[in-house]
């Protein structure tokens, strides 16, 4: 998550750019799919190895040793290289760019010349928001988040901004205290009932919810049923995205025929009010020639 990336998305034609929100030392937030960093950053070439750390990270359930955002400041961060995460895409600008920072995704988003919303991802809470530092400026990811937001105007129900979480009670929290849109992100199958739903309709504007509770496959990849979410949370009065959508054949039922069009026609056709998906330029010009969108 560069800034590099971002402006492509928004040039390719992306009407939402997804944030995930992690927190430095220095209480900035910045975009990265976790709090720790080695698997794709060149942190550890060029930081020493004591500035590691192991962490027990509550909302992960794991303990994990590594270099945490959490432990440097943004000017640090500034100095290290994002790398492409997956070893079977292009590596062509691994470590040219730093990690970029959600006020830097806010900039790039109102500078487009069109509505472009911000989808903030709020990572790890439960955790970031024990650490001592945070404690000590009476601070949480959430607090920071909306200040960023409310700085740049985005306090209205009709903000071009959104903010997701895995934790529902983040969300919860959330409501009373900004009316932008607010989602729940779902991965389980328990989350998806009709109580779930009209529980998160109390307070949550939307769900997203992974391909896999919408469109289940067998273990040979072949589709064995088309659940009724997507109906359901509608009659809830949830919004759905779906994610995420990935071109490479490995992400693709083998129903779709290594076509990523087929699997998106899938799901819209379903009712999805919208997906996330890594690849911008291919969901553009499928909107464009299936749906004859605009972007």
């Amino acid at each position: 998550m560069t800034p590099i990336s971002f402006e492509r998305a928004v040039h390719e034609g992306a009407d939402m750019v997804e944030c995930d929100v992690c927190v430095t030392r220095d209480l900035q937030l910045v975009c990265s799919h976790e709090s720790w960093m080695e698997e794709n950053t060149n942190v550890a070439d060029i930081f020493p190895s004591s500035r590691r750390n192991t962490y027990y990270v509550d909302d992960q359930s794991e303990v994990i040793t590594d270099y945490f955002t959490v432990d440097f400041t943004l000017g640090e961060l500034n100095t290290i290289g994002k790398r492409q995460r997956y070893d079977f895409r292009d590596p062509t600008h691994n470590y040219a760019h730093p990690m970029a920072t959600v006020e830097q995704v806010i900039e790039l988003a109102r500078d487009a010349n069109r509505t472009v919303r911000l989808l903030a991802e709020i990572k790890d809470p439960i955790w970031v928001n024990s650490l001592d530092f945070m404690q000590n400026n009476s601070a949480t990811v959430e607090s920071l988040l909306l200040d960023l937001l409310q700085r740049y105007g985005y306090d209205q129900d009709d903000s071009p901004a959104a903010i997701q979480a895995f934790n529902e009670d983040v969300i919860r929290g959330l409501r009373p205290l900004t009316p932008i849109h607010l989602s729940v992100l779902i991965r389980d199958a328990v989350d998806v009932t009709d109580e779930k739903f009209a529980e998160f309709a109390q307070y949550a504007d939307s769900v997203a919810v992974t391909k896999s509770l919408i469109v289940v496959t067998n273990s040979d990849n072949q589709i064995i049923n088309r659940t009724d979410v997507i109906q359901r949370a509608h009659a809830a009065g949830l919004g759905i995205n779906v994610w995420t959508f990935r071109n490479e054949n490995r992400y693709l039922a083998w129903d779709y025929g290594q076509d990523i069009y087929n699997e998106m026609e899938d799901f819209l056709g379903l009712g999805v009010d919208g997906f996330i998906t890594d690849f911008t330029d291919t969901a553009v010009r499928f909107l464009n020639n299936i749906y004859n969108c605009t972007g």
